[in-house]
């Protein structure tokens, strides 16, 4: 199972490109059809029921992260017996998992009618619900074996697997829901794509290891397991503070009864995106996270900074840019998209974009420490930024409305994780103090900051879009001036040169049909 990382992090990164741009635009066509057909409150209801089921997802209690951590060593190593027992293991404790699940789901039915503020009669929001709970849990049953792939470095194959099945279903939602306008047929379509997803990656794990179709003859030690309690019991931490930031602010704009369903339809429109482009933008670090577990264990520390210095370089080019232009075109392209009602006001898309942008610098030290399996070391930090999202979310939004929610996801982000994971990382594995970090992330937000500003006047105020035609322009403008802006800023440093040496290298290794053997 020897691989290339810098060959598998590309090919990962590019395949998932790839699979989440064109899962983009069929999902915003069906969102218009949903939008059309049915109306903003059926929205608003899809992006509750998506962020409780989140909630019940936290019974899985970061099994899935602790596996990958441990299956490195043995997919690098190719025991064929260690592997077969994690997954043997994690087989088992996911059909719990999954019947909790079902529980709780059923259980929460009684609490839908006291968060969920909608004109939709609640007998059928309380029926669509189960069925969310439904595909969440059936998500279960067969999904270990993706831990094999991802710990491979092949998440690529997963991401295939997911952009052929959501865009086949997604076409079938679309033409039966202009045909029927039922939301029940666009549920059990959606149950259908889980478990079609699942399946279509399962086969390819069977068929790519058969030794996994084996029965493990050997059970994980006491030490094995001990290991991995200690391991996920900081990640459940993390995954009900991570919880606690990203998906309780829909649940408290629905369950305000001055905003409701009706806003959440609105706001999800914004949120549906920036949560693509952090998806699209992560299936770079989702490939990253692998192969830096591959290096850790591989290289030395000083190779493996070297790495991640680059990588938040990475980041910055790619946040900076998407952070640009996504605030020159939102509100025009929800305008014309789904209509003026649509539209919230320009400081709230800044804060929505400003949310964007942090959460994406922090995704290069969250998936090293992912990696590295140092998630103990900063999780109070981590349960202090749920408490004070939660605590300023709820405080603001009887002040300033939706704006408060946003500013509550912002604040809070800023003030724990944003500057402990780098702190962590330099005293737990590389050695170094994080002040360098530090000054670069300034450096990067300070730059970030002006080009978007910038942008959104030329696109907004000099250049308004008023058709599609005009909006694409300023799309490419505010593209032109985000990287002209990467490029003048950074081109003097050792990371601009090393990323440039990087291409021009995997390009000249492409066109000789050379690979490399051995990960750099």
């Amino acid at each position: 199972m020897t691989n290339s990382r810098t060959k598998n992090t590309l090919l990962n990164s590019i395949f998932g490109m790839i699979g989440y741009i064109s899962v983009i635009v069929v999902s915003f066509v069906l969102r218009k059809v949903l939008a059309v057909v049915l109306n903003a409150e059926y929205l608003g209801l899809i992006s509750l029921y998506t962020n409780i089921v989140s909630f019940l997802s936290l019974t899985e209690l970061g099994l899935t992260t602790a596996i990958i951590y441990f299956l490195y060593k043995p997919v690098s190593t190719g025991d064929e017996g260690k592997i077969r027992a994690y997954l043997s293991f994690y087989k088992k404790v996911y059909f719990v998992i999954a019947g909790v699940i079902m529980a709780l789901g059923v259980a929460l039915i009684f609490v839908i009618p006291f968060i969920a503020n909608t004109a939709v009669d609640m007998k059928s929001v309380q029926f669509y619900f189960i069925l969310y709970v439904f595909n969440t849990a059936v998500s279960y049953l067969i999904a270990y074996k993706k831990c094999i792939i991802y710990a491979d470095q092949r998440s690529r194959v997963v991401s295939v697997c997911h952009a052929v099945t959501k865009i086949a279903f997604t076409v079938l939602q679309i033409v039966l829901l202009l045909i029927t306008k039922s939301f029940l047929i666009f549920i059990l379509l959606m149950i259908a794509c889980t478990i079609a997803d699942n399946l279509a990656c399962a086969i390819y794990a069977d068929k790519k290891y058969p030794f996994i179709r084996q029965k493990a003859e050997q059970k994980l030690s006491p030490e094995d397991l001990g290991e991995i309690r200690r391991k996920m019991i900081p990640i459940a931490l993390q995954s009900l503070a991570g919880y606690i930031v990203t998906s309780t602010d829909t649940i408290i704009i629905s369950a305000f009864p001055a905003l409701g369903t009706l806003v959440v339809g609105y706001y999800s429109n914004y949120t549906l995106i920036s949560t693509t482009l952090k998806s699209l933008y992560g299936q770079v670090f989702s490939a990253f996270t692998a192969s830096f577990g591959n290096l850790s264990v591989t290289a030395d520390r000083e190779r493996a900074y070297y790495v991640y210095d680059k990588s938040v370089y990475v980041a910055f080019c790619m946040a900076c840019c998407m952070t640009a232009c996504f605030l020159a075109v939102i509100n025009p392209f929800i305008n014309l998209c789904f209509g003026a009602e649509y539209v919230l006001s320009a400081l709230d898309a800044v804060l929505i974009c400003a949310c964007f942008y942090v959460t994406c610098m922090n995704v290069p030290a969250v998936s090293v420490q992912n990696a590295l399996g140092l998630h103990d070391k900063d999780v109070w930090v981590m349960m202090i930024q749920g408490v004070v999202n939660l605590v300023l979310s709820l405080v603001l939004v009887y002040y300033i409305g939706l704006s408060g929610v946003v500013i509550g996801t912002i604040v809070s982000t800023l003030l724990c994780p944003f500057f402990s994971k780098d702190y962590v990382l330099g005293k737990y594995f590389f050695g170094k103090k994080p002040t360098k970090m530090y000054a670069w992330q300034l450096f990067y937000a300070a730059i970030t900051a002006a080009i978007t500003a910038l942008a959104y006047f030329v696109c907004n105020v000099w250049l308004p879009a008023n058709g599609w035609g005009e909006l694409i322009r300023n799309g490419f403008i505010a593209l032109f001036m985000s990287v002209g802006a990467v490029i003048l800023s950074t081109f003097f440093t050792d990371k601009f040169r090393y990323v440039l040496t990087t291409a021009k290298r995997l390009l000249r290794r492409e066109k000789s049909g050379e690979g490399e053997q051995n990960g750099q």
